[in-house]
């Protein structure tokens, strides 16, 4: 098959400004009708529809626990930092928090629940990006469950042993962990909401 980017160019006067007043757009989906979704520091995502017009559409129905300052909410990332985004077979929203450090689910009117918080016990960690295959099965990837997370930066050791999370629409989660030059696999049962994992093999 060959490469569809191979000689694939942009002209700039082509490229434009779409949306306004976002609030650290980190991730955006696209609909097939020209519809745009941005994940918004606000708690939730802006709707942004063919015409240019936004919506804010913040979650409901979780507990947050909010930052004041700038050097709260953007780098000890206090209250809800939504990061990656997904879509579900739905068309609802998988969200990588990175400020509440969870897997949440929203649906379109802002009702949410959360997915996954913590793994062996441990909190989940920097909560990054989220993606959803063919299958149907999530993928997540944490940047550092180093606390706080902005040690994570100072040392090699802390950043190797970042773990990726991989999700099964079965009830299991199956981390993956880098300790030293070795990949270790465990297996974790959840619930049907895909909260609280323990420990099975």
């Amino acid at each position: 098959m060959s490469n569809p980017l191979k000689g694939f160019t942009v002209n700039r006067d082509d490229i434009r400004f779409i949306g306004h007043d976002l609030q650290r757009p980190e991730c955006i989906l696209a609909e097939r009708d020209g519809t745009l979704w941005s994940a918004d520091a606000r708690g939730g995502v802006v709707r942004i529809a063919p015409d240019g017009s936004q919506e804010l559409i913040v979650q409901t129905g979780l507990a947050q626990v909010g930052g004041g300052s700038f050097e709260d909410r953007y780098v000890n990332t206090q209250g809800s930092l939504p990061n990656g985004l997904a879509f579900d077979a739905e068309g609802n929203f998988l969200i990588a928090n990175f400020g509440t450090d969870r897997l949440e689910f929203m649906k379109r009117n802002g009702e949410s629940h959360v997915m996954l918080d913590n793994i062996d016990g441990r909190p989940l960690g920097k909560a990054n990006f989220v993606t959803r295959d063919s299958k149907g099965r999530l993928w997540l990837t944490v940047t550092t469950q180093t606390i706080p997370w902005t040690d994570h930066v100072k040392t090699r050791r802390a950043r190797e042993s970042s773990p990726t999370i991989f999700a099964a629409r079965t009830s299991f989660v199956s981390t993956r962990r880098k300790s030293g030059s070795m990949w270790q696999r465990r297996r974790h049962a959840i619930s049907p909401a895909f909260a609280s994992p323990t420990v099975v093999n």
